[in-house]
């Protein structure tokens, strides 16, 4: 039996899909929620970045990310398309 899976009803809504490792994103993608390792004290996450894979620190993870989101942003703003990955 297939259940209906609705889209969420606000933008900054991340759902869990129930019983699995599943989320539905804001842009209606779904992704599996990595599991974390703490390390004295600080959370980290085994990733595949770049085409290498990499343990890294949730806060340097935001920090790549936003700084990612900057970068991007002020691209469109000049006209530059090209990825800077």
């Amino acid at each position: 039996m297939q259940k209906k899976i609705t889209k969420p009803t606000s933008t900054k809504d991340i759902t869990t899909i129930v019983g699995t490792k599943y989320v539905i994103l804001p842009d209606n993608t779904v992704a599996k929620k990595l599991k974390s390792r703490n390390v004295h004290g600080t959370i980290y996450f085994y990733l595949w970045i770049n085409k290498k894979f990499t343990t890294i620190a949730a806060d340097k993870l935001r920090e790549w990310n936003n700084a990612r989101i900057k970068s991007q942003s002020s691209d469109s703003d000049t006209g530059d398309t090209s990825d800077q990955s």
